[in-house]
């Protein structure tokens, strides 16, 4: 079953910046992005919410496929990734400490010959 989902953020291209600034100056509280007041402000309310007005940031900035997900499922992933990071590295390390004492058993019971003979010629 599909649902409907609220849009949350929409990105509207101007062809010109004389539109970018009658919207702003119809649709912004303030009437620049500087925060001057606005007195042509009318409330313009969409799904029962006020919108709002801000400039985008550099399209190569925007991660377009997680635009829909919220703030806390982002921390949830980062939380979840940052654990596996780091049992990967637990596990690494009893790894590298389990196989360094193999060796040095080894080394105890099979000691390395040395040719002292080629050493002194």
């Amino acid at each position: 079953m599909k649902t409907i989902s609220t849009p949350v953020t929409a990105f509207i291209t101007f062809s010109s910046s004389e539109g970018m600034e009658r919207c702003a100056k119809y649709l912004c509280k303030h009437g620049t992005f500087s925060g001057e007041g606005n007195a042509l402000y009318k409330p313009l309310p969409l799904l029962g919410e006020e919108m709002r007005m801000n400039e985008a940031p550099e399209p190569s900035n925007i991660i377009w496929e997680n635009l829909d997900v919220p703030l806390r499922t982002h921390r949830q992933r980062k939380c979840i990734v940052g654990f596996v990071i780091a049992i990967f590295i637990i596990l690494t390390l009893i790894l590298f400490s389990f196989l360094k004492g193999k060796a040095g058993i080894n080394n105890l019971k099979y000691p390395p010959r040395i040719n002292c003979e080629g050493v002194n010629g």
